[in-house]
C-alpha cells in the first residue's frame, strides 16, 4: 500500500484515512481486532498478549505464541518463545507482522519492539501459527504491509510528532503508522 502525501499528513495528526478506522474510540479494536484474538484463543492452541493497547499510540499491538509456555525458573525468570508480533494501525487498514521472541507467562507486560527491518508478509503454509493468525484475521479488513512498503522514506518536511519504540531515525512510513505520543 502506498500513501499519498495528504494521507501521511492526516496520519501525522492522528486522523484516520479510511472509513471504519479511528483512534477516538474502541470501535476498531472491538470490531476488527478483538474477534480475531478471541478466535485464536478459542482453539486453546495459541495465547495472545496485548503489547500496546493504543493508550498513547496510534496502533494496537499483540504477540501470539503457542499455548504451552515454558515455566519461569531461577535462572530464567522471564522466558521468551518464538511467536508473532503484530502491529495494527487504528487509522487505516494496514498492519505489520514480524517473527519475534515474545515473553511467555501470564502476569508480565511484554514490551517487545518491532523494527521495520523485521517486517515479514505472513504466508499461508509457513507454519501452523501463521495459518491460524491469517485465518483469525481473514475478515478484519487489515492488509499485511511488506517491508519495502513500510521502508519508504517520509518526505523530508514531514515527521512524526511523538516517538517510536525503536531506534531513531524515525523517518519511514513504518514510523508514521506505528508511533506514540506523550
Amino acid at each position: 500500500m502506498r500513501f499519498s502525501r495528504q494521507q501521511l499528513e492526516r496520519i501525522a495528526k492522528w486522523q484516520p484515512i479510511a472509513d471504519g478506522f479511528t483512534r477516538e474510540d474502541f470501535s476498531v479494536i472491538s470490531a476488527r481486532i478483538t474477534p480475531a484474538i478471541e478466535a485464536l484463543c478459542a482453539t486453546n492452541r495459541w495465547k495472545v498478549r496485548v503489547v500496546h493497547d493504543s493508550g498513547m499510540e496510534n496502533f494496537y499491538a499483540i504477540s501470539i505464541r503457542g499455548a504451552n509456555d515454558p515455566k519461569a525458573t531461577t535462572h530464567n525468570a522471564f522466558p521468551r518463545v518464538s511467536g508473532l508480533l503484530v502491529q495494527l494501525s487504528l487509522l487505516c487498514p494496514v498492519a505489520a507482522v514480524a517473527r519475534a521472541e515474545v515473553l511467555a507467562g501470564e502476569d508480565l507486560r511484554d514490551w517487545t519492539e518491532m523494527g521495520v527491518e523485521q517486517v515479514i508478509v505472513p504466508v499461508r503454509g509457513k507454519d501452523e501459527m501463521t495459518d491460524a493468525f491469517l485465518d483469525a484475521f481473514a475478515t478484519s479488513g487489515f492488509e499485511w504491509a511488506s517491508r519495502a512498503e513500510l521502508s519508504e522514506r517520509l518526505p523530508d518536511d514531514l515527521r512524526i510528532e511523538g516517538f517510536c519504540y525503536g531506534p531513531e531515525p524515525w523517518d519511514r512510513v513504518f514510523h508514521m503508522l506505528f508511533h506514540a505520543n506523550d
